[in-house]
């Protein structure tokens, strides 16, 4: 029970401290940053002090392929919020069935991919979420001059995701422990902190804040396969902290350059 206390600890922190940083910046900057490797990193740290680094380093492959579904969900997400800023559970719907429509047939599968397709698949799926999210800036121009949503409060923005991010931690743990890595390293990257994040700023930002910090959470979710990536080829070889590390440098480097060009393109008029 103590461990489970501590795995639930752990990722809460870790989940409220960054959403706390994110909303003391610019919407795009809080974005990125709610997309930092929070509950992934906490799970399979923990997956790797447990089962030893060559299991957490297969895990975090498999963790990957969830990666790509994310960004896809997290775009869809967006283009969903800046059709209609006033029905976010309506968006949140559409965005869960689309990530249900990519991830059901592989765990389905039970085996996961290879590491080459893994990583050309979150190349395919940050590429269509470039282009989509262009698109909607395009054709969206009048976006922040709509009504802002609801008002809502600290328990709203921080509590809810926290708590959510301490029982993601518990249940990737748990699948790892229980499925095997296939399960355990699409549940570490499930978004439900996304989620919470991009739903929550619906309700308390203005719709055009809300639109461009959930447009950028692609940037953070795609460098996330760099940390990843660094685990997944480190871990075997280094100890847990060195790992860690390492692959939180290769998110940083990756994060800022993805959001620093994407923000450098102009936005073109729309047609």
């Amino acid at each position: 029970m103590l461990a489970l206390l501590v795995r639930f600890a752990l990722g809460a922190t870790v989940v409220g401290l960054a959403l706390w940083i994110s909303d003391n910046v610019d919407a795009r900057v809080g974005g990125v940053v709610s997309a930092v490797p929070k509950t992934s990193a906490v799970s399979l740290f923990v997956i790797a002090y447990e089962h030893g680094g060559a299991f957490a380093a297969e895990t975090a492959v498999s963790s990957l392929f969830g990666i790509a579904a994310v960004i896809v969900y997290a775009t869809a997400l967006a283009l969903l919020l800046a059709r209609g800023p006033d029905h976010p559970w309506g968006a949140l719907a559409g965005g869960l069935a689309v990530y249900a429509a990519i991830v059901g047939p592989y765990l389905w599968a039970g085996a996961g991919l290879a590491l080459g397709l893994n990583l050309g698949l979150v190349g395919l799926a940050y590429a269509f979420s470039v282009l989509a999210v262009r698109r909607a800036r395009a054709a969206q121009p009048g976006l922040s001059s709509r009504s802002p949503g609801v008002a809502g409060g600290a328990v709203l923005r921080y509590g809810v995701p926290a708590l959510v991010g301490g029982l993601l931690v518990l249940a990737a743990t748990l699948a790892a422990d229980l499925l095997g890595p296939v399960w355990g390293g699409i549940a570490s990257v499930f978004p439900a902190n996304v989620t919470t994040i991009v739903v929550g700023g619906a309700l308390v930002l203005d719709p055009q804040d809300a639109f461009d910090q959930a447009a950028s959470v692609p940037d953070g979710v795609a460098a996330a396969g760099a940390f990843l990536l660094g685990l997944h080829l480190s871990l075997p070889h280094l100890p847990l902290v060195a790992a860690g590390l390492l692959a939180y440098l290769a998110w940083g480097g990756v994060a800022w350059a993805l959001s620093t060009a994407r923000a450098a393109r102009p936005v073109p008029d729309p047609v």
